[in-house]
């Protein structure tokens, strides 16, 4: 009987140690954190051998049971696909008000950063020209 008791108490404590008691107000995030969601995101290869940053402004709904609902990414568009994916693959916390989970939206940017620009081949710009249709020129006075 005191082993089972022991047992049941080393479970329990176990348990506690991994999922520590969230605060009654906490703000929906990754179960892994934050740091771990930047280094889930691949940085597409067809932006990094064009030399191509920018950001991601990312929305994501969290219901109450931590389940991704809806996703929402703006910004460059090479950007958009690696960035919705990992966000729907990751576990995320829902949101606490008052000690209870709710529904909420999560908003956050992400910044695609390139390390040693300068290492990066130029970029060429092409520009291309046309003439504007039915146009004859400047009108004379």
């Amino acid at each position: 009987m005191f082993r089972c008791l022991l047992l049941s108490l080393a479970v329990v404590s176990f348990a506690v140690a991994q999922n520590p008691p969230r605060p009654a107000n906490d703000p929906a995030r990754p179960v892994a954190g934050w740091d771990s969601l930047k280094s889930m995101i691949p940085y597409p290869e067809i932006a990094r051998r064009a030399g191509v940053q920018g950001y991601a402004n990312v929305s994501v709904d969290v219901d109450e049971n931590g389940a991704v609902g809806s996703v929402s990414v703006s910004g460059y568009g090479i950007f958009r696909p690696p960035v919705e994916e990992t966000v729907r693959r990751v576990q995320w916390l829902p949101e606490f008000v008052n000690g209870k989970p709710v529904k909420t939206s999560v908003v956050f940017e992400i910044q695609f950063q390139l390390r040693n620009v300068q290492d990066m081949p130029k970029k060429r710009v092409l520009v291309i020209e046309s003439d504007i249709p039915n146009y004859s020129g400047p009108k004379s006075k």
